[in-house]
């Protein structure tokens, strides 16, 4: 596989600017319906017809082999090293989660002048107390990061200009927005971004074997009631075709490898040295060679953290007040009925609250399109036409949005990227 960073930054720069000339070229609502319920253009398109992106993300062809546990571990490893080689100064992105718990403690392990970073939330410590407790287990420096009091809304043209709307601003804006406290302390930051997908298998609580393709429709197509009727019918067409007789890996490469991977390059674009060791073609192929009753559910990456690093099972989880080792279930059955009695509580206000000073963690974003950027979200989505748009549902996601009768943020990110980039390239 060709490493999302052997091209240089002046290459991609260059590659950018050739495909700039296509401004008169057609729209691709295929392309930008599937954008909008999907998170990403199927294949490599944009949304202009004809017009490749601005990167392309090579799929790995995996090799898969008789491999154990241990081999995963080795991997994995050999990957975290490889980036880190040369690098004086290495920060580590710590939830407090099991993937970025085991990035940390193999960093560590491996001799590398580790600290770990946490965005917290000062009004809401759950995720800072489980990342600072795994920190100490581990006797690595510990840092917090705080999203900043003021976000221009002009992070989503300084993000789209790159990405040239292949991936929501969203999947990039938390680590865009601290990027300056990153660099200034690191030379490379480790993240374990996309470990659930590929270790975990993306805890599909519902697999089937044998129709691979309707888990991924479940997992998907969520999107679609942004489209009209006939737009969100086409877009689960052609997943269906792009999919059929495809194994659960193939899917997962060819959507969350390939998405995810575009959002990390977009980061190396803007100036964060930014790795996800487990995006390695000998991680992935060794990972996948486990059958898939070792992988799902987080079950491989807490096999390997009992194993070599039981002090950090023991320690709770950022969800739950549980500790790690738990069985998975118990975990989403314990949050499950904390986020119920919230919502008994609070009825459907749960998800902003009244505006706090820094309440946002690293994934809060609803409240940042309400309280830090919500004229502009409001401003521009009121305004954008388009005619595959479902504008009743549009209307329906601001309404709940602004009154937190109901969390449609998901939504918002999306949309905001579409009409930034129609608005860029003169298209509305």
């Amino acid at each position: 596989m060709i490493s999302l960073f052997d091209r240089t930054n002046q290459e991609s720069e260059n590659l950018f600017s050739a495909h700039s000339y296509s401004a008169c070229m057609d729209l691709d609502k295929d392309a930008i319906a599937e954008f909008l319920s999907l998170g990403y253009p199927l294949g490599d398109r944009t949304f202009r017809k004809g017009e490749p992106p601005a990167t392309l993300i090579d799929v790995p062809q995996l090799t898969v082999h008789d491999g154990s546990v241990d081999d995963v571990e080795d991997t994995l490893k050999r990957s975290i090293h490889q980036a880190c080689t040369g690098k004086e100064h290495v920060g580590v992105l710590l939830s407090g989660g099991k993937d970025a718990r085991l990035v940390v403690a193999m960093a560590h392990d491996l001799g590398l002048n580790v600290t770990a970073v946490t965005v917290g939330d000062k009004n809401n410590r759950s995720e800072e107390s489980a990342a600072s407790k795994v920190a100490s287990a581990l006797d690595v420096p510990f840092m917090t990061v705080r999203i900043p009091d003021t976000i221009s809304p002009s992070i989503v043209s300084e993000i789209g200009d790159i990405t040239g709307g292949i991936t929501s601003f969203s999947a990039v804006a938390p680590i865009y927005l601290i990027k300056d406290e990153l660099t200034t302390h690191f030379d490379i930051v480790l993240s374990g971004n996309l470990m659930t997908e590929i270790m975990d298998t993306c805890e599909y609580r519902w697999y089937d074997s044998k129709n691979p393709l309707d888990v991924m429709k479940r997992k998907h197509l969520k999107g679609s009631k942004v489209l009209t009727p006939e737009y969100a019918q086409r877009v689960e067409e052609h997943f269906t075709e792009r999919y059929r007789n495809k194994t659960l890996e193939e899917i997962i490469l060819d959507t969350e490898f390939k998405n995810r991977s575009r959002a990390l390059w977009t980061l190396t674009m803007l100036g964060v040295p930014i790795v996800a060791p487990v995006a390695d073609k000998a991680v992935i192929s060794t990972t996948f060679s486990l059958p898939l009753e070792k992988r799902i559910n987080g079950r491989l990456v807490t096999t390997i953290l009992k194993k070599h690093y039981p002090a950090l099972a023991n320690i709770r989880t950022s969800k739950t007040s549980l500790p790690l080792y738990f069985p998975w279930w118990i975990h989403y059955g314990t949050h499950r009925v904390k986020d119920r009695t919230e919502y008994l509580k609070k009825g459907q206000r749960i998800w902003a609250g009244e505006p706090r000073t820094n309440k946002m963690g690293m994934w809060d974003q609803g409240y940042i399109y309400k309280y830090k950027i919500g004229d502009y979200v409001r401003d521009s989505l009121e305004n954008l036409e388009l005619d595959i748009l479902n504008h009743d549902f549009i209307q329906q996601v601001l309404t709940t949005h602004f009154s937190e009768k109901q969390d449609l943020s998901s939504y918002i990110p999306r949309l905001l990227t579409l009409k930034d980039w129609l608005e860029r390239n003169n298209a509305t």
